[in-house]
C-alpha cells in the first residue's frame, strides 16, 4: 500500500532507492505481482485506470524487479474491460429529465444537457473535465438550479416547478454577489448581501423586499449536505420551526429525518450526539429515539446499528420508482456493522454485505485516497443489473458492480457531485447528491438491455472505431504512443465517439445514454494509450517517432523545485518537488531571445509595413510562474550577493537572475509590460486555439504569449510580455487588452548585473556591522 501511494511523489528518486536495495526491490516485486493480478480481475475501467496510475510511477524500474511486467501491462485487453463495464451498468442509464430541462433553461442551451454541447469536435467539452457553469441549492426533493443570480429554475421529481428571473441584477462577480435561494410551498426565496446585510424577497411578491433575519448562512460556498424536509401542512423544516412562504426569519440547519409519520432531529456535532423526536410545527424536542424502520432492521441483521450511516426520508410524489428502492412510504438505508463486518439494507427489503475494502471502521483516507466510505444503497438498473453506490468524503461518488465479491477491482465509475459527469457519466449535465438519486429513472430500457448483452467482440469494435485517426501535425500537446501495433498520438482530448456508438449499437436510442456509452468508450481509448506506454522500450522506439529533444540547459541548482522553493513559498505551506525539470530557466531564455528586435531582411510572405506578423515558436511550458519576479529583482539580487544566504541558494538565485536580466528591462516604467490579452471564445465549439509561444511583431513592438491565463463567459485570456522601446504600446493585433502593468525594476538592470558579476568573482558581500551602527546614528 505504501508503494502504491508513491505515485503522489513522482520525482524518480524514491524509485531508484527502492530498486537499489534488495529487500525493498523484493517488496516492490510482490506489490507489482499483486497489482497485475488485480488488473487481470478488473471489472471496470475506473478500477483499471486506478491500478495503471499506481504502476506508472514505477514504469521505468519495472524491468528490474519483474522483467515481463511491462509487456503484460501493455497487452491489457481493454476491450474486455470496456465490455464488463457496460454489462455491469453505467450511471447514464438513469436520468432526471426535469433537472436536465432546468439546466437548459438556466444555462441558455438548446440541448437538454448543457454538458453535451460541442461534442464531436477535436477537443472534449469542458463537461468531460467536470466543469459546469451552474450551481445547485437543495429543496428536497427538488433542486434549485441557478447561475450567477440571473435566473433560477426549480426541478422537482417529475417536472420543472418554477422559473424565476431575478429582479435585482448582479452588481458584483463571484462570491461577492452570492445569492441565497429557498423553495417553500411553490414560492422561491431570493436573497443577496447588500451593505453587509441580507436582503430578500419572495417570487410571488418581488416588490416586497425585507431584511432576512435568524440563522443566516456564513459560507454559501460550503455545503454540508443537510436537507430540509417539506411538511404536509405547508412549510419546510430544517430541524426547528418551519419556514413558510412569506417568512423573513431562517432557523438553524440540523440533520433531519422523517418517515411520513414522525420527524427526528440530530443534536450534536461531528458524529456525536443523538437523534430525538421533534414537532416540526413548533420545533419542540421530545425524547431520544430512532425511526421504527431502523430499529426493526434487527430482524434482518443481528449486527449493531450505526445511526450515523443511516438515512430515513419520506417518500415524495414522483419517487415511487426510485432506483434505490422504497416500501411505498419512505426511502433511505440502514447500516449495521461491527469491526470487520458491515451490512446495508434498503426499504424494499434488499440486504447486501458491504465489501471489506470500504473500511467503514477507519476514519482515515482509505483505498481511493478520498476519505472514509459512506454506503448509499443499491442502484437497480434495467436488465437486472445492480450497482452499489458509495460516497467518499464530501463530494466523490463511486459505483461498484454488485453481486460479486465487492473488491476494489469492481469499481466501474467515479464522479463528483455538483459537477459534470466526466467520462464516467458523459451524458449527465450535473451529478446530484445521493438523496436526489431517488428522482432518477431509466432513460432507455431497450438500450440498457442491449448493454447487458454486449459481447467482448462488440466492445472491441467500438474501441477500434473510436480510436483517433487524424490529427494536426502542429498539435503541440501531441505525444506518441503505440496502440495495437500502430503509432498514434496521445492527447488529453480526443473525439467523443457518439456517432460510432449510434452506428454500432443502434438499440441505444436515447441521446444522453448514447453519449454516456461514448464517454466510456473514450475512457477505454485513453486507458489503452496509458497501458501501451508500458510497452518495452526497444519496440516502442521501433514503432514510434523520435521523442522530443531534451532541453540542453540543465545547470546544477537551477531546477524548477529550487526556484519554486525560493520564490513561491509562504509560511505554513509545503512546496511539492515533482519531477526534476528546468522549465523556468529555459522558458525565460527562449522568451528573452524572442523579445529582441527581429534582425535581417524581411523574407517572403512578410506582411506590409504597419501590419502585424505572427509566428509560432516552441517556448515550452514553465512549471512555476516567473513573470511576477520581474518586480522583485532588487531584493532577489540582494539575497544573491549576501553572505548570510547559503551558497546553494546564492547559486540558484544567480542562475535565475542571469536569465531574467537578459530581458529588455528598464529601471523606470519603460518599454516592457506584462499584459493579459483576450479574445472571444465559442463555448459551443470548445476547441480553443493554443497561442503559447506565439510571437506578434509590428515595427519595434514584439509580443510573446506565454500561456493561457483564464477562460470565462465566452472569453479566453492569454498572459504575454510585450516590448515596445517607445513605451507607447497599444492594441496587440486582433487581441484586446484585458489588463496590463509596466515592468519597473526600481534599479538599473546594469547595476544589478554588475553586482552579480562582482559577487561571482570576489565572493558574497561581507557583513559590515559598522554600516548598521552608522545608519542608526545617522537616523537618530
Amino acid at each position: 500500500e505504501a508503494v502504491g501511494r508513491s505515485r503522489h511523489h513522482p520525482s524518480g528518486r524514491p524509485t531508484l532507492v527502492v530498486t537499489a536495495a534488495p529487500v525493498l526491490a523484493e517488496l516492490l516485486g510482490e506489490w507489482v505481482d499483486d497489482q497485475l493480478e488485480r488488473l487481470d480481475r478488473c471489472q471496470g475501467l475506473a478500477a483499471a485506470e486506478e491500478i495503471l496510475v499506481a504502476l506508472t510511477a514505477w514504469r521505468a524500474r519495472l524491468g528490474e524487479v519483474r522483467p515481463q511486467a511491462r509487456a503484460r501491462i501493455a497487452g491489457l485487453d481493454v476491450a474486455a474491460v470496456l465490455a464488463r463495464t457496460l454489462r455491469a451498468g453505467v450511471a447514464d442509464e438513469l436520468g432526471w429529465p426535469a433537472l436536465e430541462k432546468a439546466c437548459a433553461i438556466v444555462d441558455g442551451a438548446q440541448h437538454p444537457a448543457p454538458g453535451l454541447r460541442g461534442m464531436g469536435v477535436t477537443r472534449a467539452p469542458a463537461a468531460l473535465r467536470g466543469q459546469v457553469s451552474i450551481a445547485l441549492t437543495e429543496a428536497w426533493p427538488a433542486l434549485i438550479v441557478h447561475r450567477g443570480g440571473h435566473v433560477a429554475a426549480v426541478a422537482g421529481p417529475e417536472d420543472v416547478l418554477l422559473v424565476h428571473h431575478s429582479r435585482t441584477a448582479p452588481q458584483r462577480t463571484g462570491y461577492q454577489d452570492a445569492r441565497l435561494f429557498g423553495f417553500v410551498d411553490g414560492e422561491l426565496l431570493v436573497a443577496r448581501v447588500e451593505d453587509g446585510r441580507w436582503r430578500g424577497y419572495w417570487s410571488a411578491r418581488p416588490d416586497d423586499e425585507f431584511e432576512l433575519t435568524g440563522a443566516l448562512p456564513e459560507h454559501l460556498w460550503q455545503t454540508d449536505g443537510r436537507l430540509s424536509l417539506p411538511l404536509p401542512d405547508g412549510g419546510r423544516t430544517t430541524g426547528g420551526r418551519p419556514l413558510r412562504a412569506g417568512g423573513t426569519a431562517l432557523t438553524g440547519r440540523r440533520p433531519v429525518w422523517g418517515d411520513g409519520v414522525g420527524y427526528w432531529v440530530h443534536e450534536g456535532d461531528h458524529g456525536k450526539g443523538a437523534w430525538t423526536e421533534f414537532d416540526p410545527a413548533t420545533g419542540t424536542r421530545g425524547g431520544a429515539s430512532l425511526p421504527p424502520w431502523l430499529t426493526a432492521s434487527s430482524r434482518q441483521c443481528e449486527l449493531p446499528l450505526d445511526p450515523g450511516r443511516c438515512e430515513v426520508l419520506p417518500l415524495q410524489p414522483g419517487q415511487q420508482d426510485t432506483p434505490l428502492g422504497t416500501d411505498g412510504s419512505l426511502v433511505g438505508r440502514w447500516v449495521r456493522r461491527e469491526p470487520g463486518r458491515a451490512v446495508l439494507g434498503t426499504p424494499d427489503g434488499r440486504v447486501v454485505r458491504l465489501p471489506a475494502h470500504l473500511d467503514l471502521d477507519s476514519e482515515l483516507p482509505v483505498a481511493s485516497g478520498q476519505g472514509p466510505a459512506q454506503p448509499i444503497g443499491l442502484l437497480r438498473l434495467p436488465g437486472g443489473a445492480e450497482l452499489l453506490l458509495v460516497q467518499r468524503g464530501a463530494r466523490l461518488l463511486e459505483v461498484y458492480r454488485s453481486g460479486a465479491e465487492g473488491r476494489r477491482e469492481d469499481l466501474v465509475g467515479q464522479f463528483v457531485t455538483s459537477a459534470a459527469g466526466g467520462l464516467c457519466a458523459a451524458g449527465t449535465a450535473v451529478v446530484v447528491g445521493p438523496p436526489f438519486w431517488h428522482n432518477l429513472r431509466p432513460r432507455d430500457k431497450q438500450g440498457s438491455h442491449a448493454l447487458r448483452r454486449l459481447t467482448d467482440a462488440e466492445a472491441a469494435e467500438l474501441l477500434a472505431a473510436a480510436r483517433p485517426r487524424e490529427h494536426a501535425e502542429d498539435d503541440e500537446d501531441k505525444a506518441w504512443v503505440v496502440v495495437a501495433g500502430a503509432r498514434l498520438p496521445r492527447t488529453r482530448a480526443e473525439l467523443l465517439p457518439v456517432e460510432e456508438v449510434a452506428r454500432l449499437l443502434p438499440q441505444v436510442t436515447d441521446p444522453l445514454l448514447r453519449a454516456g456509452v461514448a464517454g466510456h468508450v473514450l475512457h477505454a481509448v485513453t486507458l489503452q494509450a496509458r497501458a501501451a506506454a508500458f510497452r518495452p522500450v526497444d519496440e516502442e522506439k521501433r514503432l514510434s517517432v523520435p521523442p522530443r529533444p531534451v532541453e540542453q540547459y540543465r545547470p546544477p541548482f537551477g531546477d524548477d523545485y529550487r526556484i519554486r522553493m525560493l520564490t513561491s513559498t509562504r509560511d505554513g505551506y509545503e512546496v511539492a518537488r515533482g519531477a526534476e525539470a528546468w522549465t523556468v530557466l529555459n522558458q525565460i531564455r527562449a522568451v528573452a531571445a524572442l523579445l529582441r528586435p527581429a534582425d535581417g531582411t524581411p523574407g517572403a510572405g512578410t506582411p506590409p509595413s504597419g501590419a502585424w506578423s505572427e509566428a509560432k515558436h516552441d517556448i515550452g511550458h514553465a512549471h512555476t510562474p516567473w513573470v511576477g519576479l520581474l518586480h522583485r529583482l532588487p531584493d532577489l539580487t540582494l539575497r544573491a550577493v549576501s553572505a548570510t544566504t547559503p551558497p546553494e541558494v546564492r547559486e540558484t538565485l544567480r542562475l535565475l537572475l542571469g536569465e531574467l536580466l537578459q530581458l529588455p528591462l528598464g529601471a523606470s516604467r519603460g518599454g516592457l509590460r506584462v499584459v493579459v490579452l483576450r479574445e472571444p471564445y465559442d463555448r459551443a465549439n470548445p476547441a480553443p486555439l493554443s497561442r503559447r509561444g506565439q510571437v506578434l511583431r509590428r515595427g519595434d513592438r514584439t509580443v510573446v504569449i506565454l500561456h493561457e491565463e483564464s477562460r470565462y463567459s465566452g472569453v479566453q485570456c492569454w498572459l504575454a510580455l510585450e516590448h515596445d522601446p517607445s513605451g507607447q504600446f497599444g492594441q496587440a493585433g486582433s487581441l484586446t487588452t484585458e489588463r496590463e502593468h509596466r515592468v519597473e525594476t526600481h534599479r538599473d538592470p546594469a547595476l544589478l548585473r554588475a553586482l552579480l558579476e562582482r559577487a561571482a568573482a570576489d565572493g558574497p558581500a561581507p557583513w559590515r556591522p559598522e554600516a548598521a551602527a552608522a545608519l542608526h546614528g545617522g537616523t537618530g
